[in-house]
């Protein structure tokens, strides 16, 4: 995404968090931490599918990565970036979720995105 977050339209932001599986392989980061913060920024817009948005590109990123292997970047560009959303243990959550990713780890990483879901359905 060339444009910044901030100044992106919510409509773009929908369009890239939807298309992000597919462009897993060439990310230059970790495609997860796109989609978090995207999903930050469409959070504090207060767009209602942005839970699902998040979801569904999480899962889709993570079915990649358990069949494609080592293709898709595994380095956290940023460890702290968990901490920016406004519910603590669903930064918990995803920060552990990446800690998984990041290992190649790909059970346990699935069991946590089911943790996030019941968090996010609790929002």
């Amino acid at each position: 995404m060339q444009t910044s977050l901030k100044e992106a339209p919510t409509r773009l932001l929908k369009r890239e968090m939807r298309i992000s599986v597919r462009q897993a392989n060439n990310c230059t980061t970790l495609p997860e931490s796109n989609l978090w913060r995207m999903y930050l920024e469409l959070r504090q817009r207060g767009v209602d599918e942005a839970d699902q948005l998040l979801l569904r590109g999480l899962r889709g990123i993570l079915e990649r990565r358990s069949y494609t292997g080592p293709g898709i970047i595994v380095v956290d560009p940023d460890p702290l970036e968990h901490k920016a959303v406004d519910d603590p243990y669903l930064g918990e959550l995803f920060k552990a979720y990446k800690r998984c990713v990041c290992t190649h780890r790909t059970q346990p990483a699935g069991q946590l995105l089911r943790d996030i879901e019941t968090q996010l359905q609790g929002h």
